[in-house]
């Protein structure tokens, strides 16, 4: 929720992440799916900190292109003091730099500090309309969309990790993470609607899946490759990604496509 003293307005936002930690940098997917390397020591404003670098496994991220990131730690607490990210992809660059100052940790904090004193007479217009709801139950998860639930025909080794639904201004698009016990990732997502324009992109090649036109793309990420494979069908754009080969993907894309 957010209120405006300038508008006298008010917005609720609803939004469900089945009581998982908060990210507080919001770094916490590409740390977690990241080797790290310890580059030495650095001063940053004076104080000394850890310097690292991240490869980030962009597969268990679902993540495409060129991922670069340092992070600064502090020496005693090993909280985050600064991070600097580049992302490449075909089209554009993304450089993004956080800076973290005067952090206390573990501080008890009163509820009164998380309390809005709206007025009675605050408007609360409409807002974006955007939600987003995680589910480690993937029967809970069907049992809560509006649309198509992909069912994969995948490998035995692979079972449900977790996925999630998003509304925005009447769009929906879900997303479904599945995992093996060696780390290795497949994801399946379905759009209500169609964006991004792959028959315009060089980076990736028409194959068939099934009667339908498909988008097939590799991304190398040092260690291993990630496939990518797109397809539009009803008005809607269904995704399948992972580090399976060509062939594999199509059959786990035509598995949906023959529901």
């Amino acid at each position: 929720m957010s209120y405006s003293v300038e508008d006298n307005t008010v917005h609720r936002y609803n939004s469900s992440f089945s009581d998982r930690p908060a990210d507080v940098t919001g770094l916490s997917s590409i740390v977690n799916n990241s080797e790290a390397t310890f580059e030495g020591r650095e001063r940053l404003d004076g104080e000394e900190t850890y310097r690292l670098s991240l490869k980030p496994d962009l597969d268990a991220m679902a993540a495409t292109g060129e991922v670069t990131v340092t992070l600064w730690l502090d020496t005693d607490s090993y909280f985050l003091e600064k991070a600097h990210m580049v992302a490449n992809s075909e089209n554009h660059t993304v450089e993004t730099t956080q800076d973290y100052r005067n952090v206390s940790l573990n501080e008890s904090l009163s509820d009164e500090r998380f309390t809005i004193d709206i007025p009675d007479d605050a408007e609360e217009p409409g807002h974006s309309g955007f939600e987003m709801t995680d589910y480690e139950s993937l029967s809970a998860l069907r049992s809560n969309a509006t649309q198509d639930v992909p069912s994969p025909d995948l490998p035995d080794e692979y079972s449900f990790d977790h996925g999630y639904i998003v509304e925005n201004d009447g769009n929906t698009s879900l997303s479904l993470k599945y995992t093996t016990d060696a780390n290795e990732t497949i994801r399946v997502g379905h759009k209500s609607t169609s964006g991004f324009n792959y028959s315009e992109s060089d980076r990736f090649e028409t194959v068939e899946v099934g009667n339908q036109t498909g988008w097939y793309t590799e991304f190398d990420n040092g260690d291993s490759t990630t496939v990518m494979l797109a397809w539009h069908h009803d008005n809607s754009e269904y995704t399948v990604s992972g580090t399976v080969n060509e062939s594999e993907v199509i059959d786990i894309a035509e598995s949906i496509g023959d529901e």
